[in-house]
């Protein structure tokens, strides 16, 4: 797509995204982590910072006035309205940014990226890709990778899971599908067969 292709990764939260991640990247391939995207817009003073403010009040603020990022999930992940009002706010300029930075990597001759996006259909970001893979877990997975990794209690992480879209709508809407449910080994042959896959799709220069 234009002279680079983009390979979109996604799935729940807590399938294990980052280790397919980090597999992929130690193959070369080349990556832009969205949620690393979505911090940088949000630093102290930034214009979508300061609209969170507005939305969500000051109490997601940390006594130095950068965001105070547990806060904000608490409140956003309470309703569904609220998570839209979250999305709304923040999806149309992490975008910006991430076309940005496919821009300075066609610039520079990279012939693919992969994109990690956990909100990757949310945001609409899975319209810029020529190809999406999902990482898929069973729930209970998920649901323990949650609390560990976000330091959550069952109520909250459960509440973290059912803001999020669907499973189904993840396998439905996969051009390839890992399952991360077996141990790395297998999560490692899954991988090298997609790499296989995408190093087939990718324009030759």
């Amino acid at each position: 797509m234009n002279g680079i292709y983009i390979i979109g990764l996604t799935g729940p939260s807590g399938a294990g995204k980052s280790t397919v991640v980090s597999l992929l990247q130690q193959k070369g391939l080349a990556c832009i982590d969205a949620d690393q995207t979505a911090r940088q817009v949000t630093t102290k003073g930034a214009p979508c910072l300061a609209a969170l403010q507005k939305a969500f009040g000051d109490n997601i603020l940390l006594p130095d006035g950068n965001l105070n990022r547990r806060a904000l999930a608490d409140i956003a992940f309470s309703t569904p309205e609220k998570t839209k009002l979250l999305n709304d706010i923040t999806h149309p300029i992490i975008v910006d940014a991430i076309n940005r930075e496919i821009a300075a990597l066609r610039q520079s001759g990279c012939p693919a990226v992969l994109l990690d996006a956990p909100t990757l259909f949310q945001s609409g970001a899975n319209r810029l890709c020529d190809r999406v893979v999902v990482v898929t877990a069973p729930p209970e997975t998920r649901l323990r990778r949650i609390m560990q990794r976000d330091h959550l209690d069952q109520t909250a992480a459960l509440a973290r899971m059912h803001a999020a879209l669907p499973d189904e709508f993840f396998t439905q809407h996969a051009d390839d599908l890992i399952q991360n449910d077996a141990g790395l080994p297998t999560l490692q042959r899954q991988v090298d067969r997609l790499y296989a896959t995408l190093q087939r799709m990718v324009p030759r220069s």
